[in-house]
């Protein structure tokens, strides 16, 4: 039988966060989605569960087995282009892990403090390794019980409230330098991020005449079509940037950077730099350095009003620490389902053994099953609670119905006739 904290110290993290992963490195990283998608992937490295986290500043895996077959199966899907990692891979075990991965999906962990982005990535996340059939039940328990914890911070706290993003800060920035004038804005990119950009750029901002430009025209598509904006073509960037008043790149540039071409941009125009790596360098650009902004400035920029969130962090982290306890509490009771199994089996052969209860109708019998497993579930529960590990549990737990039921006739009997074991359960 497995002690009572098995399970919690099979539960890992590990990766690069956003303190780790500078940009500059980010564009080094190749992901092995082919080793990814591998349907043998916790057969192959001896794991029960194993979620990938893939961010513009995060790679990390979150699952259940031994830390080191994670670590040999994590650097096989990281890949460094030249070589050795620069970076050690942080790690984090057992309750450690735990606190960390409430932490990452209640968006306590973020560049920016009460990040929504990072809630929506996390369920992606899961929501993929749910589809390759890489979760076991301990671990699907433990990640709904951080999107519960996120959730009810994120409604009983102002941890996210003012600017809750990067895409946020953009619109931000836009605000305070807000002209009367048309300015024509280009989004290089279209995905995810680059909605989420235009979705704020339409629907808080007037006056903007936005363009995209991606790699793909179908990908643009239905960006394009759905917010009606214009279409420059990605090979065009170099001697169109000049006609914009606002440029934000928001592509993985693993690909394809402009870190030394020169541009003619327009004195006044406002670059964002959000891609990953970035896309351009400040010095090939003809603009002031206050109108430069990489993620780490607009970052830096919305921590700058995060004094309401900041305030809300202790009781964010109070509602955490109540989820982790009772997650934790939950564990314990779950590594007992060997116990609870045995007692349904035996109370089903006390039931069926009775010539009276077992010509009950069979879902009459299965629900004095249930109710009966339910008791005994809450009487495991008082003994892990209490610290209690006895070796037989099911007698230690007749014997605290002695005095009800002295033997297995008078048992039986009371089964039938009288307020017993059963009944009362």
């Amino acid at each position: 039988m497995q002690s009572r904290n098995t399970l919690i110290n099979q539960v890992f993290s590990i990766g690069y966060n956003h303190v780790l992963l500078t940009p500059t490195m980010r564009k080094y990283i190749d992901i092995d989605q082919k080793l990814l998608n591998s349907k043998q992937i916790l057969n192959s490295y001896n794991l029960q569960s194993f979620t990938f986290l893939n961010t513009c500043n995060r790679i990390e895996a979150y699952g259940e087995g031994n830390i080191q077959d994670a670590l040999l199966l994590f650097k096989k899907v990281v890949k460094w282009s030249y070589g050795q990692a620069p970076l050690d891979i942080a790690t984090k075990v057992g309750t450690e892990a735990i606190c960390y991965i409430y932490r990452v999906a209640g968006g306590l962990d973020s560049k920016l403090i009460g990040d929504a982005e990072i809630l929506g990535q996390f369920k992606q996340a899961v929501a993929r390794a749910k589809r390759q059939k890489y979760l076991s039940g301990f671990m699907e328990k433990l990640i709904n019980s951080c999107l519960q914890a996120s959730k009810e911070i994120k409604s009983q706290t102002n941890i996210s409230a003012g600017t809750i993003s990067l895409a946020y800060a953009v619109v931000h920035i836009l605000k305070q330098r807000q002209t009367s004038n048309q300015r024509k804005v280009v989004i290089i990119g279209a995905g995810e991020f680059a909605e989420v950009i235009l979705k704020y750029l339409d629907s808080t901002l007037e006056n903007l005449l936005i363009t995209i430009s991606n790699r793909n025209y179908e990908k643009a598509k239905s960006l394009i079509n759905s917010y009606q904006t214009e279409y420059l073509p990605f090979e065009k960037i170099p001697t169109a940037l000049k006609n914009y008043d606002v440029v934000i790149s928001a592509i993985n540039t693993d690909e394809v950077h402009y870190q030394n071409k020169k541009f003619e941009t327009a004195k006044h125009c406002l670059v964002f730099d959000l891609s990953v790596p970035q896309l351009f360098a400040f010095k090939k650009l003809s603009i002031e350095k206050k109108n430069y902004f990489t993620i780490d400035q607009a970052t830096q920029i919305v921590n700058n009003s995060f004094k309401t969130r900041m305030q809300s962090l202790p009781e964010a982290q109070k509602i955490i620490k109540k989820h982790i306890e009772l997650f934790i509490e939950w564990s314990r009771v779950f590594e007992k389902k060997y116990e609870i199994h045995e007692w349904k089996n035996w109370i089903s052969g006390k039931l069926n053994q009775c010539p009276h209860m077992s010509r009950l109708e069979d879902q009459k019998k299965q629900n004095l099953i249930d109710a009966s497993t339910k008791e005994f579930a809450l009487y495991l529960k008082e003994q892990v609670k209490n610290h209690i590990n006895s070796k037989s549990v099911i007698q230690s737990y007749l014997s605290d119905k002695q005095q009800k039921c002295q033997d297995t006739c008078e048992f039986k009997q009371s089964i039938c006739e009288k307020k017993c074991l059963i009944y009362e359960v």
